[in-house]
């Protein structure tokens, strides 16, 4: 296996999703960072940003709801990051979401990575939530992200990753 590429099981299914180690540094500098440090890592023109927006366009990729309705993922903004226990970390914020190259929404998303140890460069948990789902089994366009919990809507993409055991 090449290094920086995790084989993950969904439905019994194998996919590859090449993990950008750069996410997870990222998020090891905001954990041990200062305020500001934190600041300027969430920010809409940091490199997290861009890493977690082609993270996302590479997760729904894989999965069927979003292949579909040919939706992908075109940008990450309104970044908040939070440590969920000591090796889990939770990344959420608005991606705008492009479906079938038509309509553009600003859809919530909620991610945690949980590593193994202290600075890993690969988690072994990655649980993602995207989308507000709407009456009509479509994306709603949220504002933002607290919304979400606010109005009660369910997320349109629930996903789990785990590495396979080779």
């Amino acid at each position: 296996m090449r290094e920086g590429t995790c084989i993950f099981a969904k439905d019994d299914k194998q996919w590859v999703i090449a993990d950008d180690p750069r996410i997870a540094d990222q998020l090891w500098k905001w954990v041990l960072g200062d305020e500001q440090q934190r600041s300027e890592l969430t920010d809409d023109r940091s490199l997290l940003c861009t890493c977690l927006e082609f993270y996302l366009c590479r997760l729904l990729e894989g999965l069927e709801y979003s292949r579909t309705r040919g939706l992908w993922c075109d940008g990450v903004v309104g970044l908040s990051i939070e440590e969920r226990g000591s090796l889990t970390i939770g990344v959420n914020g608005l991606a705008y979401a492009m479906q079938e190259q038509r309509r553009l929404t600003m859809s919530p998303f909620d991610l945690a990575f949980t590593f193994d140890h202290s600075q890993s460069q690969v988690a072994i948990r990655e649980v993602l939530h995207f989308g507000q789902l709407g009456r009509n089994g479509e994306l709603t366009d949220t504002k933002a992200y607290a919304s979400v919990a606010e109005e009660g809507y369910p997320w349109a993409i629930k996903v789990e990753l785990t590495p396979l055991n080779e």
